[in-house]
């Protein structure tokens, strides 16, 4: 229970239906953070917005949707009505910060692997639509230089991204496009050297 452990300070909840979707969003704004289930799909996302290049929780205190499908809500800072659409990726001229996390992968070994290639699976965009790809092989501590890929060409890939043991990754992007990913796809070499003392 998130508000119980005190760890998150519930400020306003709502709730809205769009684009098919029906979200219930908890505004922390102590967090700078507004968690947003959405109820068909079963699944949290954090949302924020960005205000002088930081992030913070998302502005939103009242929503109102038309029988057309038009969602407005109400600015919690500037009291303006900004319009809510799924065909635009900026926020009020913005970039929206895109990031995502994958859990740490060892392929069910502790043994040493070889990436030899990443290929991002996404939709193909119309445009420029630069993805960085970076990983971590000591759970998020640190992370490796950042790679880029297109989402406009066909099968993003990356070649020659090392050695680990296990390895989370990490992708963020800020492209003017629509972000869908549903997965990576990899060719690892697993040695056969499982470590510890000779």
């Amino acid at each position: 229970d998130l508000y119980a452990s005190g760890t998150y300070k519930l400020k306003r909840a709502s709730a809205v239906r769009y684009g098919g979707h029906f979200y219930y969003i908890l505004g922390l704004p102590a967090n700078d953070v507004s968690l947003v289930y959405d109820v068909g799909q079963r699944k949290w996302y954090e949302w924020t917005t960005v205000v002088a290049a930081v992030d913070e929780v998302f502005p939103c205190v009242a929503w109102s949707t038309y029988t057309t499908g038009q969602t407005l809500f109400l600015h919690r800072h500037n009291g303006i009505v900004y319009d809510f659409y799924d065909t635009l990726y900026r926020d009020a001229g913005n970039n929206i910060n895109f990031e995502f996390v994958t859990v740490p992968i060892d392929l069910g070994t502790t043994q040493k692997k070889v990436l030899n290639r990443l290929t991002l699976l996404c939709d193909e965009q119309t445009s420029t639509s630069n993805i960085t790809v970076e990983w971590s092989d000591d759970d998020g501590q640190t992370f490796s230089t950042a790679r880029t890929l297109d989402m406009s060409k066909t099968n993003p890939t990356l070649y020659r991204c090392g050695s680990f043991q296990r390895r989370l990754f990490r992708f963020k992007s800020i492209a003017n496009t629509p972000i869908r990913i549903w997965g990576i796809e990899v060719d690892i070499d697993v040695g056969e050297f499982v470590g510890g003392n000779a």
